[in-house]
């Protein structure tokens, strides 16, 4: 079991405007970024980062959430494998155990 602390440290670690530009264009489009969705083909950008930085959302396909739901949306991953994805890119190693 991954403890709820490591994915809060985890999730606070991740740049998701670096993560999601990873997958598409992002813009800034004053509040947040926008871009095209990374999920679908649009020609219209309706994916946007809040302006936190930390949730996603595309007003065209209605998905949306934070750096773990993006990866696995993504990458087909289940969630253990996503938070396996996103600790590796940010450097961390998971110590499996209690909340």
């Amino acid at each position: 079991m991954i403890p709820k602390k490591f994915i809060e440290n985890l999730l606070l670690k991740t740049d998701l405007i670096g993560l999601a530009g990873e997958f598409t264009e992002l813009e800034s489009n004053g509040k947040g970024f926008k871009g095209l969705c990374p999920l679908h083909s649009e020609r219209v950008p309706s994916f946007t980062i809040l302006p936190n930085g930390k949730a996603w959302k595309c007003f065209n396909c209605k998905k949306g959430g934070n750096a773990v739901a993006l990866v696995r949306e993504i990458k087909k991953l289940s969630f253990p494998e996503a938070i396996d994805y996103l600790a590796e890119r940010a450097g961390m190693v998971i110590q499996e155990g209690k909340n």
